[in-house]
């Protein structure tokens, strides 16, 4: 029995199916087949039932997992205790976005509280972070609630912080001369909006950067997937955005106060193997 089989077997079990699971591990659903098949072979049982494209946990299968999630724990922190978590190196990934908001106060309680002596922060869309983590090959990453679901249950997390969105207007912009506004005098103001999403990388379509538009058409000219020029084209006071209210001051830009706009905010997580790890980097 491998540790590595059963943090498998404990992603199977939750997502119930091969190809998903195979996706963010970042491997084969051919590869996570033969390492439940190594699994039910060593402990002399089956632990799935198949239905269609989907598994189920049979009565075995249950009765392991609360086990499995110990052992793999157990796994863990016997690791961390033998090398330590003052390791010489500390890999650190997320969206450029999060990292942007955030990497000065993880930099900041790394040299604090832990002994490193380099930091690498790399750049990457929240599922590709994830599987850096879950494959070893990144020590924290940085992620949104909306992969809550794709956490393994014995994958440490904790909250950062939360991000809000809001919409920014350059200088010139007539309407930061106003205490409040309502959506409607938006509807003459021009957005410039991304096809991409920043945090997760997929494309969905002309402005998904989590603006109600069910509720509040707006005009959508120009699109960017880089932010870079998404500030530059708000500064020149030509096209409003919707972005994150941490981004919007970090690049002098005006916060209008749309009263009638709900509210858009989502919580940022570190994630890691390592609970004693994300302790020492959030407090």
């Amino acid at each position: 029995m491998e540790i590595r089989d059963l943090e498998k077997f404990i992603l199977l079990a939750e997502v119930e199916n091969m190809q998903i699971a195979a996706q963010q591990l970042d491997t084969t659903p051919s590869a996570i087949s033969k390492a439940l098949k190594r699994l039910e072979l060593s402990i002399g049982c089956s632990l799935f039932q198949r239905i269609g494209r989907h598994i189920k946990l049979n009565e075995q299968g249950r009765v392991l997992l609360p086990r499995a999630v110990e052992i793999t724990q157990n796994a863990l922190d016997v690791k961390a205790m033998l090398t330590g978590i003052n390791k010489q190196r500390l890999t650190i990934i997320g969206p450029s976005i999060l990292l942007s908001r955030w990497a000065s106060v993880i930099a900041r309680n790394a040299n604090s509280n832990l002994a490193t002596t380099e930091m690498l922060f790399d750049t990457a869309y929240e599922q590709k972070a994830l599987n850096a983590v879950l494959n070893g090959n990144a020590d924290i990453g940085l992620v949104t609630t909306e992969l809550i679901n794709k956490l393994p249950m014995n994958l440490a997390s904790t909250s950062l912080g939360k991000m809000d969105m809001v919409v920014a207007a350059g200088a010139n912009n007539k309407l930061i001369d106003k205490r409040a506004i309502y959506t409607a005098e938006l509807k003459s103001q021009q957005f410039v909006v991304p096809q991409r999403s920043p945090f997760c990388g997929e494309e969905r379509g002309k402005g998904c950067d989590g603006w109600h538009s069910k509720l509040f058409t707006r005009k959508m000219p120009v699109v960017v997937n880089d932010f870079n020029v998404t500030v530059q084209l708000i500064k020149s006071g030509l096209y409003l955005g919707y972005v994150p209210s941490f981004w919007a001051r970090e690049h002098q830009l005006n916060i209008l106060n749309v009263i009638d706009l709900p509210k858009v905010e989502e919580e940022v997580l570190l994630i890691s193997w390592q609970q004693s790890l994300l302790e020492s980097l959030v407090y």
